[in-house]
């Protein structure tokens, strides 16, 4: 998942609210998606604002479509002889100089991955480090599935 967040939200006087950072996340696999979470006025007289999302999920707007999971399409563009989604030899080069020292400590017991549970949002170190560049989490956000 890729997510980028907007800066701090300018609240009208007259709102009774809260208003989150408006985010555009890029869901990858599975269930592919694009989707701008967003703060709307709540329809009526008030001044109040509500998270909602403008959405595109592949699944649901694509009904009739088989979607290829990444290694199907890879093995395709493989054999089409395409090197579009391959890396460059100095890519991988560089790919190696940069984590090889990392890779050593790591052998070495000088460093020990972080952990954490499957299926979360990740280590809370991280959450740590996006909040020092200024990301602010809201767990407010329900996305609901189509049905």
């Amino acid at each position: 998942v890729v997510s980028t967040q907007s800066t701090e939200a300018v609240v009208s006087t007259q709102s009774t609210g809260t208003c989150r950072r408006n985010e555009l996340v890029i869901r990858v696999q599975p269930s592919e998606a694009v989707y701008c979470k967003m703060n709307v006025k709540s329809p009526g007289m008030s001044f109040n604002t509500v998270e909602s999302e403008l959405n595109l999920s592949y699944h649901d707007r694509f009904e009739n479509l088989d979607l290829p999971d990444a290694y199907e399409r890879l093995i395709l563009d493989f054999i089409l002889g395409s090197q579009t989604n391959f890396v460059r030899t100095d890519e991988l080069a560089e790919a190696w100089r940069i984590f090889t020292p990392l890779l050593h400590k790591l052998d070495a017991g000088e460093k020990d991955p972080v952990q954490y549970v499957y299926g979360t949002r990740g280590p809370e170190e991280a959450d740590r480090f996006i909040s020092d560049l200024g990301f602010k989490f809201s767990s407010t956000y329900k996305w609901t599935e189509k049905k």
